[in-house]
């Protein structure tokens, strides 16, 4: 039972990840956009600048309609590695990472896309504490079980075996 609860936290997480990361990619968007519409890629990277307040948010490039790199922001803990290729407007997920590109749009007009990466150590921490408190929790029911035995066993059993005593005096005396 437990194990289902953890795996339906599990689901409700990635669910949440998902919408908060393609919220901040909405949100960064529409502020790079005046950007990229006047080519401004120095404004272009202080939009992205401001992403350096989510710890989670470990990589973020915007690439213009051509494709190419306008702007990009790094964590700084944050180590370079190969970038899936994702379409505009989906998502990713890989072991450690979450990914979500939005396109940027201007009236009628796309500019390009952002492109959000996310680290999923959040996660790995909220499931390792869920499956701690499991354990626990197991292990204070299976404590109170072995000393409600262990009392149940002088209370009960004890009477038991006086009974079982005395019937086999009684047999033996026959």
């Amino acid at each position: 039972f437990s194990l289902t609860l953890t795996a339906k936290d599990i689901f409700e997480w990635r669910t949440q990840a998902v919408s908060e990361l393609t919220s901040y990619a909405l949100v960064i968007g529409q502020n790079a956009a005046p950007a990229m519409l006047f080519d401004d890629r120095k404004a272009a990277s202080a939009t992205l600048a401001t992403l350096s307040t989510k710890t989670d948010i470990v990589h973020a490039i915007l690439y213009d309609n051509t494709g190419g790199v306008f702007a990009d922001y790094k964590a700084s803990h944050h180590l370079a590695e190969v970038l899936p290729t994702i379409e505009p407007g989906s998502h990713w997920f890989t072991f450690d990472r979450l990914s979500v590109v939005k396109p940027i749009h201007f009236r009628n007009e796309t500019l390009g896309s952002l492109y959000l990466q996310s680290d999923l150590h959040g996660l790995y921490t909220r499931i390792l504490h869920g499956v701690g408190l499991i354990f626990l929790a197991a292990f204070a029911a299976f404590l109170a079980a072995a000393l409600l035995f262990a009392r149940l066993q002088k209370i009960i059993v004890s009477p038991i075996l006086k009974m079982a005593e005395v019937m086999q005096t009684c047999t033996t005396a026959n």
